[in-house]
């Protein structure tokens, strides 16, 4: 069969499949005639036969409703009111996309095509993703080994599903657990780039997870690092990620899509996005009518490019079944702006799946062609899991991860309003193939099937570089009516598919073989007061294999300046998997006026039209040079680490001429960290005062200052360099920060994901806050004065948990805040909580002490106790709820109690108390001192004597009590008072005063005293003497007197 007969069968096919829709609308929908090109023919479908909005893929609406997306030329309140006259209610407004979401009657589409300055009308639908190691196909291993290029400084947006940062590929950067470094954007304020478009919640109300498995797998392909062995690595394994749902739960409307590219366009800057990647794609496509480019959210997409961002789409997995044919480009694969991927084996062949060209409008899409078929990547929920899939889901990150090594390569290559050079530079240096499958039946590339080709990052990223890597070289300063010679260069790198020329040529002007030039172009300017000049050289500067051409045009003058414009043609084959580097370069003479004057010297390089970098001098005309040098500088003596040190040089200039700007460079041990220009004139013998700032690091350095871009040029720049050692002392910080837990509050009742918030200060600097949940191990938050940090309570058993912040300035931790929630997720088993008591908080070595957990709680019950008293022992999970325990050493031991229930479940963090364990002291005995009566003292029988043991003591400090002894009378007295009072009887005595403590230890002090009669007794004996004495004188006399009588 003839390719004709082939073309007639496919095309009567087409026609009888798609005649409906080419009915005329006004015969067949009711949409007034004047509005029907503002209406999306989907719509116009539906709106003919509403039982059709499934199969043409349409969001859910309610009953007789259909969403709709509208554009107008300036979105004003007024056009929410118009559709809410008509009964509609609005869900969505995009100010920056001129759109607007709502729900109405469907009876009411023909009323809203009347909504003031409508551009576009369109039913809402339904997007879904687009669905060993691939990158080194496109040449990854080059870029990271010889280039030195992984993505570093660089943020790629994943549109998804979302992604799972906990996969061993996307956590962090280095793989190393003990560095923080993750994966996910953080903000200046330490919040990370996180978004659900669904939800309308950024993080921390929403938190970083995969709604699905699409968006983690995206995200491997670009920038994962393929964990600690990097065999699944991405293609820039160092570049930042942002996670954003666009697909919450594997689909979104165009409500959802427009929040997601709306969210990240107004956070670029703060998460500095360089690339948005959007792995989904629309329903089924109706050709040449709904893949315009038209849509909402394909007009977005072109808004995203305006605003620096580049943009990556697939072009969407239509080529299969009835869906199998040309124009079969999905929305928003149909962007304008957007970079439209097709899917490609390693060989760089076409997947039979990848959607074709063109768009409805006649544009050539896909853009470029990547991996996507049986791509491995990070497994969503696996932890350290890889899976493959295929699809032009999986090319799309492909090309967003070369797209972040190019601007790693040079930043400058970012989209603007008017230029996208990324995409520009793919299409010049990608693989171009030229098919010879049948399903595409092409001759020529770019094409439809392929676009231009499989991209290459050799050369990809050659080429970004090339258009920062410029020269200009020359005096700074022409003396009077002489001429200076000036040079201007730069890097031109060819591999073997950068064969196509500007823009990778045109669909008819390519076949395999020939050979397009790429143009380089160099042009200078400068004022046309000066004389015009007239002396040139052009140096191609080609290398191995490669032919150029050169050429100059006329010097002519335009807004008061010279135009000096230098064009090189390269052409030329290169080996496989090689490239050749050719140094174009352009001089020329400047002759200086007979004044003296100072003007800008620019020049501008391209690569076919590309502009790279611009080089700007001053060069001056003059009589005589300057000649400076730094005569001083002045710096603090005392610096600490880390404070900002202003520090001032003298600059002097001893020339003879005048200095019209220079440039100081303030070095640190050899690097750089400050760069001044000084505008101002410094004449001769003049000076001036140069003031800059350095942080000052720990240690002795070598500060230098160089004085470079004298204009004119420096008469003599041997005296140019300066340099001064200093000390810098450690900066002790001797105060601690301070954090707090102000969410949830203390003894909540939590559920779900937990988002635990607070505040963190400090005198000098914050570097970070921790939280754990005990006992596990710390985590950093996220944000420093305010903080946030997430558990997701729902994967832990309810129960009693303690949450636990601090922070840390780089020299101390803070106390530690803690707070107790009690979390109750529905169906899941409490955990137990422990409760522990004791007997005693304070006890001696070797005494017995009882802990008890009788006080623990379950839903359920406790049965099992486990006691760790502190001291390095502990008992076995055991029934019994209390144990009678000593300690052999003294401290202060912290017992915890930690109880399971019935079901298995743990106390999540214990009960604890602190006992106190002293050594048992040893007793000395009291000392006993009389005081009174003194030794030797002598009293009446009939007296009270005073007993006084006033000096006795206990060094221990026990109570002691006193007891007094009389060899003649027994115990005096018994008394815990110092002093008491007795009689003794008469006699010498033996005084005993025995003091014992509360330890029945004692000591005894004796004393002799004297006790006699009292004079009471010596009179009484006196009167009965005398009574004898007169009965005996009686006796006696009477005895005299009867002896006389008888004699």
């Amino acid at each position: 069969m003839s390719n004709l007969q082939v073309y007639l069968i496919s095309a009567f096919f087409f026609v009888m499949v798609f005649s409906p829709l080419v009915q005329t609308s006004e015969e067949s929908y009711g949409i007034p005639s004047e509005n029907i090109h503002l209406v999306d023919k989907r719509l116009q479908l539906v709106y003919s036969d509403p039982s059709r909005a499934v199969e043409l893929g349409l969001s859910p609406a309610p009953e007789g409703k259909i969403n709709l997306v509208a554009q107008v030329v300036n979105l004003l309140p007024s056009h929410e009111l118009f559709i809410e006259e008509l009964g509609g209610e609005v869900t969505s407004s995009f100010e920056r996309f001129n759109a607007i979401c709502f729900t109405i009657d469907i009876s009411k589409v023909p009323a809203i095509t009347y909504l003031p300055d409508l551009t576009w009308l369109e039913a809402g639908v339904l997007f879904y993703p687009t669905l060993d190691n691939s990158v080194d196909s496109i040449g990854t291993s080059e870029i990271w080994d010889d280039f030195g290029f992984r993505g570093e400084d660089t943020t790629i947006a994943i549109l998804d599903t979302g992604v799972d940062f906990d996969h061993e590929s996307l956590d962090d950067l280095d793989d190393i657990s003990s560095t923080y470094d993750p994966k996910i954007a953080i903000d200046s304020n330490g919040m990370l780039g996180f978004y659900n478009a669904n939800t309308d919640q950024e993080y921390p109300d929403e938190q970083p997870h995969d709604s699905g498995s699409h968006g983690t797998h995206c995200a491997g392909i670009a920038a994962g690092t393929g964990g600690s062995s990097g065999q699944y690595a991405g293609v820039a394994p160092q570049a930042k990620l942002v996670g954003v749902i666009a697909l919450d739960g594997g689909s979104g409307d165009e409500g959802d899509l427009l929040r997601s590219v709306d969210w990240t366009i107004q956070n670029k800057d703060r998460f500095s996005i360089d690339v948005m990647s959007l792995s989904l794609g629309g329903p089924v496509v109706i050709p040449g009518a709904t893949n315009t480019g038209s849509s909402s959210i394909s007009q977005a997409l072109d808004v995203a490019v305006e605003a620096g961002i580049v943009t990556v789409v697939a072009i969407g997995n239509g080529n299969l079944g009835l869906a199998a044919h040309p124009a079969s480009v999905s929305y928003p694969g149909d962007s304008v702006k957007a970079i439209t991927v097709g899917s490609v084996n390693d060989d760089h062949s076409r997947e039979i799946y990848s959607s074709r060209g063109p768009t409805g409008d006649g544009r050539l899409k896909p853009d470029v062609m990547a991996p996507g078929g049986a791509i491995m990547s990070a497994q969503a929920g696996s932890g350290d899991g890889y899976v493959s899939y295929s699809g032009t889901s999986m090319a799309t990150p492909h090309v967003a991860g070369v797209a972040a090594l190019m601007l790693q390569a040079n930043p400058n290559v970012s989209p603007t309003s008017s230029t996208d050079y990324v995409k520009q530079i793919l299409r010049e240096t990608s693989d171009h193939k030229v098919p010879l499958d049948v399903d595409c039946g092409e001759l020529f590339t770019p094409n439809n099937c392929y676009g231009w080709g499989t991209v290459d990052l050799i050369g990809a990223v050659s080429r970004s570089m090339n258009l920062k890597d410029v020269d200009l070289t020359g005096n700074t300063g022409i003396q009077s009516e002489t001429s200076e010679t000036f040079e201007a260069s730069m890097t031109y790198t060819k591999t073997e598919y950068t064969n196509r020329g500007k823009d990778g040529g045109t669909i008819n002007n390519f076949i395999q073989g020939s050979d397009l030039p790429d143009n380089v172009k160099i042009v200078a300017t400068y004022s046309s007061d000066w004389p015009k000049p007239n002396t040139f050289l052009l140096n191609s500067g080609e290398g191995s294999g490669i032919n150029a051409e050169s050429s100059m045009s006329s010097v002519y003058e335009q807004n008061g300046k010279w135009i000096l414009e230098a064009n090189f043609n390269f052409t030329g084959s290169v080996s496989a998997g090689s490239s050749v580097d050719s140094f174009p370069s352009f001089q020329f003479d400047i002759t200086a006026p007979d004044f003296n004057e100072a003007i800008p010297l620019t020049v501008f390089y391209s690569i076919n039209d590309m502009f790279g970098e611009t080089k700007n001098f001053t060069i001056a005309s003059f009589t005589d040079l300057p000649d400076l040098f730094i005569e001083e500088v002045v710096i603090s003596e005392s610096i600490l680490e880390d404070q900002t040190i202003p520090f001032t040089a003298r600059v002097v200039n001893q020339g003879p001429g005048p200095a019209r700007e220079y440039q100081l460079n303030f070095y640190n041990d050899g690097e750089l960290f400050e760069s001044l220009m000084i505008e101002d004139r410094l004449n001769s013998n003049e000076a001036f005062n140069v003031q800059a700032e350095w942080i000052a690091v720990k240690g002795n350095h070598e500060l230098s200052i160089e004085i470079i871009s004298v204009v004119p040029q420096d008469q003599d720049e041997s005296n140019n360099y300066f340099t001064f050692d200093v000390s810098v002392s450690e900066f002790v910080d001797m105060q601690p920060p301070l954090v707090f837990i102000t969410e949830p509050d203390q003894n909540e009742i939590v559920s779900e994901v937990v988002v635990v918030k607070g505040s963190a200060s400090d005198n000098v600097n914050l570097e970070y806050v921790e939280v754990r949940l005990l006992p596990n191990d710390w985590e950093r938050a996220n944000g420093f004065e305010n903080w946030f940090w997430s558990w997701n309570s729902s994967n832990d058993l309810n129960g009693r948990y303690t949450v636990q912040a601090r922070s840390y300035d780089g020299y101390n931790y803070s106390s530690i805040f803690s707070i107790d929630v009690e979390v109750t997720n529905e169906g899941s088993n409490r955990r137990p909580t422990a409760s522990l008591s004791s007997n005693l908080n304070e006890v001696y070595v070797g005494e017995n002490i009882i802990f008890s957990g009788n006080g623990s709680t379950d839903d359920s019950q406790v049965t099992k106790y486990q006691f760790n008293f502190g001291d390095g022992r502990q008992t076995d999970w055991k029934e019994t709820s209390w144990v009678e325990y000593y300690f052999e050493e003294p401290g202060q031991y912290e017992v915890i109690l930690n109880v399971e229930d019935d079901e298995g479940a743990r106390s999540s963090a214990g009960d604890s108390i602190i006992v106190e364990v002293k050594e048992e002291p040893v007793n000395n005995p009291p000392v006993a001192q009389i005081f009174s009566p003194k030794s030797g003292d002598e009293f009446r029988n009939d007296e009270l004597i005073q007993f006084s043991a006033q000096g006795s003591s206990d060094s221990d400090g026990d109570s002691i009590n006193f007891i007094w002894y009389s060899s003649l009378d027994g115990e005096i007295l018994r008394t815990s008072a110092i002093a008491g009072e007795a009689i003794l009887s008469q006699g010498t005595h033996i005084i005993t005063l025995r003091v014992t403590d509360s330890q029945a230890e004692y000591s005894e002090q004796s004393i002799q005293i004297s006790v006699s009669l009292s004079v009471e007794s010596f009179d009484s004996d006196d009167s009965t003497l005398s009574s004898l004495s007169f009965l005996v004188t009686t006796l006696l006399v009477v005895t005299i007197s009867q002896i006389k009588r008888k004699y």
